[in-house]
């Protein structure tokens, strides 16, 4: 099914069917099986700093964070994620 939204909305539409980088970050680890230990150690980051990214908090509070654009293509790099689809899922591009 297309969802089509009036150009009104559009843009409240679009972010309504995108997922966070927190979100696909879960996901990507969820359908390897693993648990953010086993994770950080496939794909190069600490457990901790998965937990932070899955939850989209920075390491001094709640407030949202957004990780370096490197740190994102290590892990997809790492677990044959497409980057690209990676940065389309979370409506970076």
């Amino acid at each position: 099914m297309v969802h089509k939204c009036p150009n009104v909305v559009n843009l409240f539409c679009v972010n309504l069917f995108m997922m966070g980088y927190g979100a696909i970050i879960k996901k990507i680890r969820d359908e390897m099986g693993l648990n953010q230990r086993d994770f950080g150690d496939v794909v190069g980051i600490s457990h901790a700093t998965i937990s932070r990214m899955e939850r989209e908090h920075s390491t001094h509070g709640k407030e949202k964070h957004m990780p370096y654009i490197d740190v994102l293509k290590q892990i997809c790099d790492k677990t044959n994620y497409d980057f690209k689809k990676f940065l389309e899922e979370a409506g970076y591009i």
